[in-house]
């Protein structure tokens, strides 16, 4: 089970979310408070003071912007701030470029692509839970997936290139078994990795490490109702059972969430609480609140995933054809061949070698389905991208592409953090909130979304405000 919980959660972070391997969102410290009508923007809001014969030497009407207070403010702690540099993935990513230069032919064109998926894995792997920067470059995989499927760069794929990099199995679920992730746990290089290999392969298929920041930004950013930057108990807890309110527990055991809370009798849901309890004691109880709160808190974070996400194409879509035809797995107890409702001797060795054909099979499934979608990817770029028309993408039309995506998607991610209101734009008020945030060192004031706080978010900040 552990390929499909993988498959299943891993394709869900790339095809959802949401820069490039390096950040290529910061923007510089640039952008000075506008003073003057040039490089006012339409929807900018001025305040003329005129005097009778004009309001400055030149006899043109004094103006200033409504905000400026709140920008003035922004550019002093811009110039007190100390200097930082941005975090990088630069020493893993150099780690998986040695490997692969060392066991693959350096004509294959998806070197670059396999040592970046290398070294993102490796980042979930080192436990750097509360990353909110493994989510961000996840996804910009899925673009860089969908570019890598023209192999020859010539501008469109064929059937065969599709064929090759299925047989390549390029996806974030085949990185799980790759050797070079197995290499990187087995410490003691006996060849067998640690006694806690299974575990943590399991973490890192969950997701456990690699979301935690996009969970904990998505839980304040929802949570906290006085907007003070921190989550207190109270809000914890209030929100917490707001997002539980729309988790339903089935009798039979499976566990989902609704679209309307109000669907769900939550006199019910105790009664239905009750039945595991008293067949199988309270500690089932508690397996099944625990999974529950996961499940609220992955679906709390799912819009700001969305949000994160830098390919344009329908995710719906996209996953709707990832899991077509999906392997059946091998039933435990279809093996009980004497009825006695144990499985052992010949029957468990039946049923191991019946699981390791189902992991091979999920593995040939997962590289095909990469490789379909990856296509659908590439023709729906093709239909956005192709600006001359002449049905190919080149690298300039796909740069653009890029750039567009990326922009599209920071702006995205700079309404949804920072405008309170929802009217459309980030005001002056808006601004103060940041700034208060930014000096308590809330996570709400990480506004690059590399998971850590400092002058590199004054800089994001500063951008997307002027630019408005």
């Amino acid at each position: 089970m552990r390929w499909v919980i993988g498959f299943l959660l891993i394709m869900g972070v790339v095809l959802a979310g949401a820069l490039g391997w390096f950040l290529t969102s910061q923007p510089s410290a640039g952008g000075s408070r506008l003073s003057s009508r040039e490089g006012v923007e339409p929807h900018d809001v001025d305040l003329l003071a005129e005097s009778e014969g004009g309001g400055g030497p030149s006899g043109a009407p004094a103006m200033m912007r409504i905000d400026d207070e709140a920008l003035l403010r922004l550019e002093a702690e811009l110039a007190l701030a100390p200097a930082t540099v941005g975090r990088t993935d630069e020493e893993r990513l150099a780690a998986a470029w040695e490997w692969v230069r060392a066991n693959r032919p350096p004509e294959r064109p998806y070197n670059d692509l396999e040592a970046r998926m290398l070294a993102l894995t490796q980042t979930a792997l080192d436990g750097q839970e509360g990353s909110i920067l493994w989510a961000m470059n996840a996804a910009m995989l899925e673009v860089e997936m969908v570019r890598a499927l023209d192999a020859n760069a010539d501008g469109v794929v064929t059937d065969a290139e599709v064929e090759t990099f299925a047989a390549e199995n390029l996806n974030m679920l085949a990185m799980l078994d790759h050797p070079y992730i197995r290499s990187r746990l087995d410490a003691n290089r006996d060849g067998q990795g640690p006694a806690g290999e299974v575990s943590v392969l399991h973490d890192l298929a969950s997701m456990q490490n690699a979301i935690g920041g996009v969970a904990e930004r998505a839980k304040i950013e929802s949570w906290d109702v006085d907007l003070d930057g921190a989550l207190t108990e109270a809000e914890t807890l209030a929100g917490m059972e707001a997002t539980l309110a729309s988790v339903e527990i089935h009798e039979d055991g499976p566990i989902e969430v609704v679209s309307d809370a109000s669907l769900i009798d939550q006199n019910e849901q105790e009664a239905v609480k009750q039945t595991p309890t008293e067949r199988f004691g309270p500690s089932t109880l508690k397996a099944m609140e625990a999974r529950r709160e996961i499940l609220a808190v992955q679906t709390l974070a799912q819009s700001l995933l969305d949000a994160m996400r830098v390919e344009n194409m329908d995710k719906n879509l996209l996953g709707e054809q990832m899991m077509q035809v999906v392997p059946k797995a091998p039933e435990q107890m279809d093996f009980d061949e004497n009825g006695d409702g144990q499985i052992d001797g010949i029957e468990g060795e039946a049923f191991a070698a019946a699981a390791q054909e189902y992991q091979k099979q999920i593995a040939e499934w997962s590289a095909r389905q990469t490789a379909r979608v990856m296509r659908m990817g590439f023709e729906h770029a093709m239909r956005e991208h192709d600006l001359n028309g002449d049905g190919r993408l080149s690298d300039r039309e796909w740069d653009m592409r890029l750039e567009d995506l990326l922009a599209a998607r920071e702006k995205r991610l700079f309404l949804r953090s920072y405008d309170l209101d929802g009217n459309g734009r980030v005001d002056s008020t808006e601004l103060m909130r940041f700034l208060d945030w930014h000096k308590a060192g809330s996570v709400r004031a990480d506004a690059n979304f590399d998971g850590v706080v400092n002058v590199l978010d004054l800089q994001a900040m500063m951008a997307n405000y002027t630019k408005q």
